[in-house]
């Protein structure tokens, strides 16, 4: 088996639910400014007209600290925005459309493949990242064992970047 590639880990973070635009950027600016933060998922809103206010306020403020401002599920928003990409947790047919439409002036991440065989399948769709878990799912320590192994054998196997959801401090 393939040593995995050697490149620093960064943090990948990600915006909690229903959050409250007067009082998260100043969490966020400090967050931002406490580490090497790869990547910003803006998460959590089904709806466009919810999503559109969140990253419209927050790309900018996630750019600034050069970042990779990504939205979920919204290409539309997320170009509109000048946000850096998208993240799709949906279907491989969704996954597959964004990566025609969007790349490569776009990041287009692949979010929560439940097996190998559909992260090999988002990685050869050509995916930017695989992320492993979901952004809002079960935060146990225990749960997380799943995400974990995946990535590892991810990381043997394949030249895509992986992103595993493995806690939470929510």
């Amino acid at each position: 088996m393939a040593e995995p590639a050697t490149s620093p880990a960064r943090l990948y973070l990600v915006t909690p639910p229903a959050l409250d635009l007067t009082s998260f950027p100043e969490r966020l600016e400090a967050a931002l400014g406490a580490g090497d933060i790869a990547a910003v998922l803006i998460a959590g809103y089904r709806e466009e007209h919810e999503m559109a206010p969140v990253a419209e306020a927050l790309v900018p403020l996630i750019q600034s600290h050069g970042a990779a401002a990504l939205v979920e599920n919204h290409a539309r928003i997320a170009a509109r925005c000048g946000a850096d990409g998208v993240h799709v947790s949906g279907s491989f047919s969704e996954l597959t459309a964004a990566i025609e439409s969007l790349r490569p002036q776009l990041i287009v991440g692949a979010g929560s493949p439940k097996t190998r065989h559909s992260a090999m399948q988002a990685g050869e769709a050509g995916a930017d990242y695989v992320f492993f878990g979901k952004p809002h799912g079960d935060i146990r320590p225990h749960a997380h064992h799943k995400n974990l192994d995946l990535a590892e054998w991810w990381c043997h196997i394949d030249e895509v970047p992986a992103v595993v959801m493995a806690g939470s401090a929510v």
